[in-house]
């Protein structure tokens, strides 16, 4: 859910850019960069939550992918730019969004109790198991 309310944040920060309003355009830049970090993190986290095993392998993997989208992101919009500008570079940046929203309500696993409850016994005190010299 945050993820997804994260990239509507960024598609409404996308449409900002289009007004012919720098004030506008500024805040549409901050809103579509907050959108795009809080979905980044939050991925992460879902990684680290959804996987039992080798979580450090698995968020690595992430980080991965997540660099290599950046690259191929900072070159395709130069595409898009020559063909149709500024508008079409938006219309990209929407899709893209879109899709990642796709992605998430159809492929990630919806959350359970028991997976929130485990999330916040590890921030209970009481939960932590200290090592003793008995």
């Amino acid at each position: 859910m945050v993820f997804s309310g994260a990239m509507l944040l960024s598609i409404v920060g996308c449409l900002m850019t289009l007004a012919p309003n720098l004030a506008a355009v500024i805040d549409g830049l901050s809103a579509f960069c907050t959108g795009i970090f809080i979905a980044q993190s939050s991925a992460s986290f879902f990684i680290g939550m959804a996987t039992n095993d080798a979580k450090a392998s698995a968020v690595g993997l992430y980080t991965t992918a997540y660099y290599l989208g950046g690259s191929f992101g900072a070159a395709i919009p130069g595409i898009t730019w020559s063909w149709g500008g500024w508008s079409a570079c938006v219309g990209l940046m929407i899709i893209i969004s879109l899709a990642n929203i796709a992605v998430v309500w159809f492929f990630w696993p919806k959350a359970t109790s028991s997976k929130e409850e485990d999330m916040f016994d590890a921030l209970d005190p009481e939960a932590i198991v200290y090592a003793s010299d008995d």
